[in-house]
């Protein structure tokens, strides 16, 4: 499932993830885009594996600018 997706299917989602991170749900915004990196993994985990790695990546069809930053490998999830 796509993170753009997985935010909107129920509302507050995107407060609860800022709350999370200790960040604005203004940045959790940003985050529609593309996810950071180094914060995938715990993402994943939030989300109890209903965001997939590729979900957090730039989407071309969205305006991405190529294919991004490299998904972390399953090893050690």
């Amino acid at each position: 499932m796509r993170f753009t997706d997985w935010l909107d299917a129920e509302p507050g989602r995107n407060k609860a993830v800022a709350e999370h991170f200790g960040l604005t749900p203004s940045a959790i915004t940003h985050w529609r885009r593309a996810v950071p990196r180094s914060r995938m993994r715990e993402l994943h985990a939030l989300t109890q594996g209903a965001v997939d790695f590729a979900g957090m990546l730039p989407s071309k069809s969205r305006g991405g600018s190529g294919p991004g930053p490299k998904a972390p490998d399953a090893e050690g999830c």
